[in-house]
């Protein structure tokens, strides 16, 4: 369950930064002070979001390195899902953060894994047309043949949102 617990000091004016804010901004020095302090690295907010799925989101490598490195003592699932199923990998790959799901998928996260619409990566990546994550994702096994909920695969589904030269891609 999420803490309530500020981080900081608000500055005069200022709401209280979260840890989950802290992540998806990369404030490092907020990270590192929750972590001295002994604070949990699995811990998720309201929408189930991890920490790890707040910095995946954000496009922060150098920050996704940091969890992860930070993470190593706590057991930390790579692929946690959020109530849509979303691990960070989706994020990533959605967002079409290449560094982030390159690190990712070099930490083990599963590059098939599913959301409740069962789409893959694979298919957000087609959906948003981000070709550098999208060869990321093949070269690590991506399927280029799961399909999601109402029967499309990747091809179709970046067809369907008019990426030809990515459909070709995942032919």
């Amino acid at each position: 369950m999420a803490s309530s617990a500020p981080l900081m000091p608000a500055r005069r004016g200022q709401p209280k930064e979260t840890i989950f804010e802290a992540c998806r901004r990369g404030n490092a020095e907020r990270f590192f002070d929750y972590v001295q302090k002994g604070g949990c690295l699995t811990e998720y907010d309201d929408q189930k979001l991890t920490l790890l799925h707040h910095a995946a989101f954000s496009g922060n490598e150098a920050f996704v390195k940091l969890i992860l490195e930070a993470a190593a003592t706590q057991q930390v699932n790579i692929d946690a899902a959020d109530g849509e199923g979303w691990t960070p990998l989706h994020y990533a790959a959605d967002r079409g953060n290449a560094g982030v799901v390159r690190l990712l998928l070099g930490e083990g996260a599963n590059v098939n894994a599913r959301d409740t619409l069962k789409r893959s990566p694979l298919h957000l990546a087609a959906l948003s047309g981000r070709k550098e994550v999208i060869e990321a994702l093949l070269r690590e096994g991506g399927s280029r043949t799961a399909k999601n909920v109402v029967g499309m695969t990747p091809r179709e589904c970046a067809m369907a949102a008019d990426h030809e030269e990515l459909a070709a891609l995942l032919q």
